[in-house]
This record gives structure tokens, sequence and C-alpha cells, in this order.
């Protein structure tokens, strides 16, 4: 299962074209949730945010990027402001092109650190590059919390041409 790199500082895109597909000010949006608290994943704020659901088998997210566009993404990154047994331990990532509540393809389990990377509290998982028009999160355990945490997640990646 990969586990989070600490290479860089806070997440920079890594091509000049790439940007947080997820952020507000880019049009990124939440489109499916299993409560409104998913919407402090994306709104910039770097506080605490605790999942209401749990780790109940409805506790994912599914994210539309601009204008519900495709795009390219290759990088996604989660804030682990410091060790916690409410962090995310591991979660799903998945693709889908279809509708928001169509099927869904797995990118990937990947798994964090239950610390605090100074150089990048994001903690970065590379993607192998896709196309996808939305992206989903399931989260699957925590460090021993029943109830989450998702401060902020960010998704890097280029939107396709209309």
């Amino acid at each position: 299962m990969p586990t989070a790199s600490s290479t860089s500082q806070t997440p920079r895109p890594h091509s000049s074209k790439a940007l947080n597909l997820l952020a507000a000010e880019n049009g990124g949006h939440l489109i499916v949730t299993s409560g409104d608290d998913w919407a402090g994943t994306i709104d910039g704020k770097e506080g605490f945010n605790q999942i209401s659901y749990g780790l109940a088998e409805q506790a994912e997210a599914v994210y539309a990027f601009k204008g519900e566009r495709s795009a390219t993404i290759d990088l996604f990154t989660m804030l682990i402001p410091g060790t916690g047994d409410n962090n995310i331990k591991e979660f799903e990532l998945f693709m889908g092109n279809d509708s928001p509540t169509g099927s869904f393809e797995s990118l990937g389990k990947f798994q964090t650190q239950n610390v605090k990377l100074l150089k990048t509290p994001y903690q970065e998982f590379k993607l192998p590059p896709v196309k996808t028009k939305y992206l989903k999160i399931k989260l699957l355990s925590t460090y021993g919390s029943r109830h989450p945490t998702v401060p902020e997640v960010q998704l890097f990646g280029r939107l396709e041409p209309r």
C-alpha cells in the first residue's frame, strides 16, 4: 500500500499547468457526500473537521471539477496536522467518468503517516496520470478513533479543454 511521501514543502503543482482542482477558487466542489461535514475538506481552512458518520460504509465523498469537466490528475494530498488517533490511516481513491453516482474504478488504497511532516504537512500520494471527471474518496480506517477527521485535501492536475 502506498504511503505518504515527504519530498517537498507545502504541496506545489509539479507542473506549471497543474492546479488544485478541488479548491473552490478553481471550481472544485462536492457533488455527493455522506454529510455536510465533507465541505470542510476543501474549504481552504486547515482546522479540525470531523466526519460525522465515522467509518460507516457511507464514509465517502465525490468531488467534481470546474464545470464538471474532465481533468488529468496525478497527485493527491491530505493534511495531517499532527499525531492523533482520529487521523485517517487508510483511504481509497476512485475515478469515475459516467456520473457522480455511477461506476467508479479504484486508483488504489493509501496509508498516511500518523505524524506531522514539517516540510509538507500535506502528505503526498502520487497517482499514475489518469483522465477522470469525478474523484471519490472512501475512508477505510483511522489510527484508533471511530470519528475520523479530514482537515483538508487537495488534488493536482490539469483541466481538459471543453
